[in-house]
């Protein structure tokens, strides 16, 4: 235990921010690379410059499992997506925010330029993941985006 110099009790297995530590360490620059590995694994398609895509598709890949069971497949890279989205439409930068626990781990958030204003994509993530029967990626798009618009006006 000492010499792993952290306390070897696992937190809390439904944490999606701890299972995917080193790509978060690797934000913004990992973004890209996590988004794209997803819709290679699944088989779709993407305009990685513009982040666009098939909504449906990505939609009926997600809509394969519900609750907790979609948001612990799904919650990272939905996240991811939402956050890229928002960085791009509010040219907004990714900043580690840790986390302290048994182990500690680091969440990413969105700031404006100016670090005012906090978009958090993991809060709709969550959201839309369990709290609906149909996940829908385009719906969630516009309701966090339309918060964001007015949280910077």
């Amino acid at each position: 235990m000492l010499k792993a110099k952290h306390i070897p009790i696992e937190e809390d297995n439904g944490n999606i921010f701890q299972a995917n530590t080193e790509l978060i360490l690797g934000l913004p620059g990992s973004a890209n690379k996590i988004i794209l590995s997803f819709f290679q694994e699944k088989d779709l398609e993407m305009d990685l410059e513009n982040i666009s895509f098939e909504y449906e598709k990505f939609d009926s890949v997600v809509n394969t499992m519900k609750g907790i069971a979609r948001y612990q497949t799904f919650g990272f890279v939905v996240g991811i997506l939402l956050g890229e989205k928002l960085r791009l439409a509010n040219n907004a930068k990714w900043v580690l925010e840790k986390r302290y626990g048994y182990n500690p781990y680091f969440e990413p958030h969105l700031y404006s330029q100016d670090d005012k204003i906090k978009y958090d994509p993991w809060y709709w993530a969550v959201r839309t993941l369990m709290s609906r029967v149909k996940f829908n990626f385009g719906e969630a798009l516009k309701e966090i985006l339309t918060i964001s618009k007015q949280a910077s006006s």
